[in-house]
């Protein structure tokens, strides 16, 4: 499974990557886990780079919850749930910062429809122009109100 990963801020793109996310997992809902986490942290990063740039010296004050885009349940489940089901139990901690940023109010999923809207695919899969608009637009408002 291809992970995608886009950083939209103001209707402009600031970072993305695409790759399969280490290591072979076990399930959909592992994998989309694993790639949460990477944008998860990623997005951290992004965060303070827009907090230093609109606020300066009173960055630490500036504080915003980042949509992550999302079409797994079951992956959305594992993420909220403060119990290890023993089909995840094999998964390192290091793949639980999606868990603790969205504890921390940092991200928060936004759950969309997996067989009419798939973000990734911009990414991960050759998209006529037309499609990328639609993605494009998708990572507008209503998420960042």
């Amino acid at each position: 499974s291809t992970a995608c990963q886009l950083h939209v801020y103001q209707g402009g793109l600031l970072d993305h990557s695409s790759w399969v996310p280490p290591p072979v997992p076990q399930s959909s809902a592992e994998s989309e886990n694993n790639a949460y986490s990477a944008a998860a942290m990623q997005s951290g990063y992004i965060s303070r780079i827009i907090a230093q740039a609109r606020c300066g010296a009173r960055a630490e004050q500036f504080s915003h919850t980042v949509p992550l885009l999302v079409d797994n349940n079951a992956a959305i489940t594992v993420n909220e749930s403060d119990n290890v089901t023993r089909r995840m139990r094999h998964v390192e901690s290091r793949y639980w910062c999606g868990k603790q940023e969205l504890k921390c109010g940092r991200i928060r999923f936004v759950k969309v429809d997996g067989k009419t809207e798939q973000p990734a695919d911009i990414g991960t899969k050759n998209v006529q122009e037309r499609e990328s608009r639609k993605y494009l637009d998708l990572f507008e408002a209503p998420y960042y109100t």
